[in-house]
């Protein structure tokens, strides 16, 4: 049979895969039981050894695994070229038993933080929402409430206009409280005078820039 490179594995290739003579690998026996699991198992064999790459795939995870005859190059071993070795290592000893572990501790850990990171996210987001809308009603409230505010202050400061310009003085004073007009001077930059007399000039100096505000909207 042909060696395969970069194939999702079935039973029934791995049923093709074993040998009459001596009976199922040790890497068809981590197979098997892997897709019996749920899990997608890709196979690539080595073309000059008898070296088997399988990656093991879940939720978008992946975890390679090395299945071999020989010691596989110490500095790929190092530098983790596979996530497990299984058999003679330049390190140490493991076993289809040890990669099926790690397997599984690799992928529930995974998973593990993955479901915890998703469950604080939504907690948070949920109670962030909630505070926020409570808020914004808060402050719609207290926007209508100071406009109301401000509409009686404007009308009871025509009262007091009519009151000292009857008056025919500029303020006046009642116990603790003084009231009237105020004059107050201050220079400015009037554009429209800047252009009358340097249109080109103006047109130089304009420029044009661009804002981000954050936006908080009720879609109800």
């Amino acid at each position: 049979m042909r060696k395969i490179t970069n194939k999702y594995l079935t039973f029934e290739i791995l049923e093709q895969k074993t040998s009459e003579k001596y009976g199922k690998a040790k890497w068809i026996i981590f197979s098997e039981e892997l897709l019996k699991k749920g899990f997608k198992v890709s196979l690539y064999e080595a073309r000059r050894t008898f070296s088997k790459y399988l990656t093991v795939e879940k939720d978008g995870l992946q975890y390679k695994v090395r299945f071999s005859n020989h010691k596989p190059i110490k500095e790929r071993e190092k530098n983790n070229d596979c996530d497990f070795f299984v058999g003679v290592t330049n390190f140490k000893v493991t076993t289809t038993e040890d990669a099926l572990d790690a397997v599984y501790n690799y992928f529930n850990e995974k998973e593990k933080k993955k479901m915890e990171k998703e469950q604080i996210a939504d907690v948070d987001l949920k109670e962030l929402t909630r505070q926020m809308d409570e808020f914004k009603l808060m402050e719609a409230e207290l926007k209508f409430n100071l406009k109301k505010t401000q509409e009686e202050i404007e009308k009871i400061e025509l009262q007091l206009q009519n009151i000292i310009q009857r008056a025919g003085v500029e303020s006046m004073d009642f116990g603790i409280y003084s009231f009237g007009w105020e004059t107050k001077t201050r220079k400015a930059f009037s554009q429209k005078a800047f252009a009358q007399v340097y249109p080109d000039l103006l047109e130089k100096f304009k420029l044009e820039t661009e804002t981000k505000s954050f936006v908080f909207k009720i879609n109800k």
